[in-house]
């Protein structure tokens, strides 16, 4: 195919040979390669053998992600001004769907909400008795969840912030939260469930049984055909939303999983782990695409930037880390501590939905935010 022969010239490209014997041998290489008659790994094999050392090798495969379109944000980021209020840790941090508020949730058992114009005014929502692990807002924006220690987890009317029902149902903690579909509320908790709130109602539908241990993280695809959740069991599980059911079981973590994200076209899973590594899952298959080894601690939690272009990932060693999306190399790292970052680690992500901004919620009890670096004259 010629996305095949694109490949093998860019691999020669990088290692160009000055001897026209040798030089003969790799048209003839290609040639055979153009025509089929030769597989990439075999062309690699002989390539190897004409130059007489190891080629370079093949980038990673593209993710599905669009290419770069004209116009499009910048994929670096500069610091702004933290967001202060917070007595303790703070653990999550989310985007309203317009960008206009950003939730936090705190060991300080308070979950503040922000307003991103002007400047930057916060209420505090009370009610949880114990750290409030995970914040979440409704995809229309009218309403946002809060999961916390005490077990429990309180949804509230947004903008006003007025308490407007408390679920329960788990027996430990209550780790991450996600909206899905038909009016369906996700939890995760310390008793290795998932469980399914109808949100109508007030009442679970359904309790997902599977994992061994504490469920840190959830998501659900972009067209909430799939739910995915990540345990302390070193595994992530894909359920079915038509019947609840386990699609399949993605293993290859070595440590707790605790964060994932799908990317903007639900393509690919990205998902963080205490073994240092961000992993990218092929979806349909169920196979690791790339492995990225960066972090220098453990790995909390993932975001991809709406447009799909970067993916951001925080770690226990106080760093974001901004990759390309469609190689995966390491853009920019982020850090707002200049001395021992590892004492402010960062336990969670996000992206406005516009992709101008991006926060991250850490154990110095303040929201950090970065600022898409702009061009001069045009604002972000």
């Amino acid at each position: 195919p010629n996305s095949v022969f694109k490949e093998a010239l860019d691999i020669i490209a990088k290692r160009p040979l000055d001897l026209d014997s040798a030089g003969r041998q790799r048209d003839v290489l290609l040639d055979r390669l153009h025509a089929g008659k030769l597989k990439l790994g075999d062309f690699l094999d002989l390539w190897k053998d004409v130059r007489g050392e190891e080629p370079a090798p093949p980038v990673p495969p593209p993710s599905p992600m669009p290419a770069k379109a004209a116009g499009s944000l910048p994929t670096t980021y500069r610091e702004c001004d933290p967001l202060c209020g917070h007595g303790k840790l703070v653990w999550s941090v989310h985007f309203s769907p317009d960008g206009s508020l950003l939730a936090s949730g705190s060991k300080d058992n308070t979950i503040r909400v922000w307003e991103m114009a002007g400047s930057g005014a916060h209420r505090t929502l009370q009610g949880h008795t114990d750290d409030v692990n995970c914040v979440r807002f409704s995809p229309d924006g009218t309403l946002l969840a809060s999961g916390s220690d005490d077990c429990a987890i309180r949804l509230w009317r947004m903008p006003q912030g007025s308490p407007l029902q408390v679920l329960k149902g788990h027996t430990h903690w209550v780790r991450c939260l996600d909206f899905g579909p038909r009016n369906t509320l996700a939890s995760g908790s310390g008793d290795s469930t998932v469980r399914i709130w109808n949100l109508d109602s007030g009442e679970e539908v359904k309790k997902l049984d599977g994992h061994s241990n504490t469920v840190f993280g959830l998501a659900f695809s972009p067209d909430q055909s799939v739910l995915v959740s990540a345990s302390k069991d070193c595994s992530i599980r894909m359920w079915s939303t038509a019947d609840w059911k386990t699609i399949r079981v993605l293993t290859g973590h070595t440590s707790d999983v605790n964060g994932v994200a799908f990317s903007p076209d639900g393509r690919l899973l990205a998902s963080a782990s205490d073994d240092k590594t961000v992993k990218l899952w092929d979806v349909d298959s169920g196979m690791v695409a790339y492995t990225i080894s960066g972090p220098n601690d453990w790995a909390w939690s993932v975001a991809f930037r709406p447009d799909g272009l970067l993916l951001a990932c925080g770690s226990d060693d106080g760093c974001v880390r901004m990759y390309n999306a469609r190689t995966w190399a390491l853009v920019q790292t982020l850090t707002a501590y200049l001395f021992r970052p590892s004492r402010h680690k960062i336990r969670s992500v996000a992206f406005r939905p516009d992709g101008s901004l991006l926060a991250a919620a850490g154990k110095d009890a303040k929201v950090r935010l970065w600022r898409v670096d702009a061009p001069a004259g045009v604002s972000a």
